[in-house]
């Protein structure tokens, strides 16, 4: 029964450390989407004001 237990343990912290390390991978993926959105935005925006601007 301990031994049960023990594996147990063990399998649901692989389930944890990949469950986290996929988490840190999400987050830098959308972080580095929103960086690139934000350069993007700010790049059209300054686009579009000096088209306005004429």
């Amino acid at each position: 029964m301990t031994s049960f237990k023990k594996e147990n343990e063990r399998y649901y912290g692989i389930i944890l450390y990949s469950l986290t390390y996929y988490m840190n991978i999400f987050i830098i993926i959308i972080y580095n989407l929103l960086f690139f959105w934000y350069i993007f935005f700010i790049c059209s925006y300054e686009k579009i004001l000096y088209i306005l601007s004429f």
